[in-house]
């Protein structure tokens, strides 16, 4: 009978944190990268559109701390449902989002479900 040893974690990656180098991590290209729902940063960013009024799409990025392309495509997914709408255009190819009557209403119970505005969380993992 044989017994098969657990694995150590990476030790190269526990080195190098403790080695008091810094460490970072490459941004995410996209949800999937993340290791958060699309449904989870849809309702983040329409939760900040309610609480903030009409914003950038670089703002919507800064604010949640995401890369702008995956910032961008959570608006555009909400836009296609007509949540959101473009109420003008912004510098560097960006737009001003804000929130439809539907977006406010559908904001206001995500916001009744978890009130969190704010960065997106990372994975414990990660």
């Amino acid at each position: 009978m044989s017994t098969i040893a657990p694995t150590a974690p990476d030790s190269s990656l526990l080195s190098l944190l403790l080695s008091g180098e810094r460490f970072w991590p490459t941004d995410p290209n996209s949800t999937n990268e993340l290791g958060l729902s699309e449904p989870f940063l849809e309702s983040l960013a329409a939760k900040l559109l309610l609480s903030s009024g009409n914003l950038s799409g670089r703002s919507v990025a800064s604010e949640l701390c995401l890369p702008f392309k995956v910032a961008e495509t959570t608006l555009e997914r909400l836009r296609s449902r007509r949540l959101v709408t473009h109420a003008g255009s912004s510098s560097f190819n960006d737009y001003i989002y804000g929130l439809s009557d539907e977006g406010r209403k559908r904001a206001q119970t995500f916001h009744n479900e978890c009130s969190y505005i704010g960065p997106a969380p990372v994975p414990l993992m990660d």
